[in-house]
């Protein structure tokens, strides 16, 4: 049955209020211009509001971009062009390679942007695993903005953000209120190198702190035995060396 801008394919079509509201069952919902097709369970669709639900095992593809979205429920505002995914939403940009994880995604179709207000993890192409209490992506620029973030690269080096912005092309991190927890496969077992300051800049050749302190002590109440405090701390990360400028060596 054709239905304003979707067509529905599905074993069961039930219409009523003067057509104005259509429910359908196991198929799948297509736009006309080509741009959506969903897939699911059950469908709900109101003519009134533009407003389309679908549920239970729902896939929706967005062809232009290549967007999958998996979610228990997905609902689709013709007015408004998003689609609002809840419930164990798994959301993929096939085209970059990303997977987005959340209980709630909202897919801005027009503006090209993907968010979410609570609590979601992001893996991207390169091996980042970002988890975040929000975020948003722009795809049109590539950057995806975050907030109390923590993210372990491909390294397993862990960096906790107050907020940063990420630049899935070139691999590049900006963020302020730094904390990194180092992979110590390169210190001894014991130690625990860490690195904190006011702002990061990172890609996949260098990190670099400003306003930095550096230690590889064993984390405790008191201050650790040592610690190098500078101005600027760049991290060279092939040849696994650590520069200071305007640094002080500080021993307990």
């Amino acid at each position: 049955i054709l239905a304003s801008d979707f067509n529905f394919d599905t074993s069961e079509i039930k219409i009523t209020d003067n057509g104005n509201i259509i429910d359908a069952t196991n198929g799948e919902a297509n736009s006309l211009d080509g741009n959506i097709k969903i897939i699911a369970e059950k469908f709900n669709y109101n003519k009134y509001e533009l407003i389309l639900n679908a549920s239970s095992n729902v896939t929706a593809l967005f062809i232009p971009r290549n967007i999958e979205i998996e979610a228990d429920n997905i609902e689709y505002n013709e007015n408004t062009l998003i689609f609002h995914a809840t419930g164990n939403v798994n959301l993929k940009d096939l085209t970059k390679n990303i997977l987005i994880k959340s209980q709630s995604i909202y897919f801005n179709t027009k503006n090209q942007t993907i968010k979410s207000n609570i609590e979601t993890s992001i893996e991207d192409n390169l091996g980042n695993f970002i988890v975040t209490k929000n975020f948003l992506f722009n795809q049109k620029n590539n950057l995806i903005s975050v907030n109390d973030a923590k993210l372990t690269d491909v390294e397993k080096n862990i960096y906790l953000l107050s907020n940063a912005m990420i630049d899935i092309n070139k691999n590049k991190i900006l963020g302020k209120d730094i904390s990194v927890n180092f992979n110590n496969i390169y210190f001894d077992k014991d130690n625990k190198p860490r690195l904190k300051g006011n702002t990061i800049s990172s890609d996949g050749d260098t990190t670099i702190v400003k306003k930095g302190v550096f230690t590889t002590c064993k984390k405790n109440d008191d201050c650790p035995p040592w610690q190098m405090s500078a101005e600027k701390i760049t991290h060279d990360k092939e040849k696994k060396i650590i520069h200071y400028d305007k640094a002080w060596l500080k021993i307990y």
